[in-house]
């Protein structure tokens, strides 16, 4: 009698257990579902608002300028005698120059690249004044 008695309450408590690790796994399973879903909402509320574009001017003003500054590598390292530095920076200067003033009254993004192109487009007349100096200097 003692051991059915043992045996039934072995069983009972295994039940037991078996139960509570059940309502563990599904209490686990539905927080992991509520974070899915709340990563899901999230997602699509960054996606609802979109970006600002970026000024195209900037780009564009931002590639000229890097061009500049590649055509002025070029003269340094291959000794090739161009002016395309300097036009290209120039029209990279006055796009990107332009471009700031479209990007705060548009409030568009771009702003780094502007001001970057600014920058790339000073370098070459920067540097071909360096030389000229110099060129001036040692005559």
């Amino acid at each position: 009698m003692k051991l059915t008695l043992n045996l039934f309450l072995l069983i009972f408590l295994s039940i037991q257990s078996f139960a509570v690790t059940v309502e563990s796994n599904r209490s686990q399973q539905l927080d992991s579902l509520i974070k899915i879903s709340e990563k899901q909402s999230v997602t699509q509320k960054a996606q609802a608002t979109p970006k600002k574009p970026y000024n195209k001017l900037a780009v564009i003003g931002f590639g000229l300028s890097t061009l500049g500054i590649v055509a002025l590598l070029a003269l340094l390292f291959a000794g090739i005698a161009t002016t395309g530095s300097a036009l290209l920076s120039l029209a990279g200067l006055v796009l990107s120059i332009v471009s700031l003033f479209q990007i705060k009254k548009r409030k568009e993004r771009g702003k780094g690249l502007a001001i970057t192109g600014i920058v790339f487009s000073i370098l070459p007349y920067l540097f071909l004044l360096a030389i000229v100096l110099l060129w001036v200097g040692f005559s």
